[in-house]
């Protein structure tokens, strides 16, 4: 299902921000299969061949869904767009919990 999201990850010593944008199967379901066993970024391009590094959430407007993951604490915040393409500052949060329990859910 061609639903896209963007995946933040937040990383490192000092916590870098590495962007990745995927066009298929973006909604947290989906998601939650793209990112068993992948915390990091470079774990998740492994494993997900049809992503791509991006420079940030903005530069794809048809996004609908957008996941921060933080590798230190192992959280995951996600959204969901709340108007439509074209407006990156509109976005719905709708999980905030350990990566984990987003797993699980």
């Amino acid at each position: 299902m061609a639903t896209r999201a963007t995946y933040e990850f937040v990383q490192g010593f000092l916590d870098q921000h590495i962007y990745i944008f995927n066009r298929l199967d973006g909604y947290p379901k989906g998601a939650a299969e793209h990112l068993k066993n992948a915390t990091t970024a470079e774990s998740f391009l492994r494993k997900n061949e049809r992503s791509e590094i991006t420079s940030s959430h903005c530069i794809h407007g048809d996004t609908e869904y957008r996941y921060v993951i933080n590798s230190k604490n192992k959280t995951i915040i996600v959204y969901e767009r709340e108007y439509p393409e074209g407006y990156c500052d509109h976005w719905n949060e709708i999980f905030d919990d350990t990566f984990e329990a987003f797993l699980k859910e």
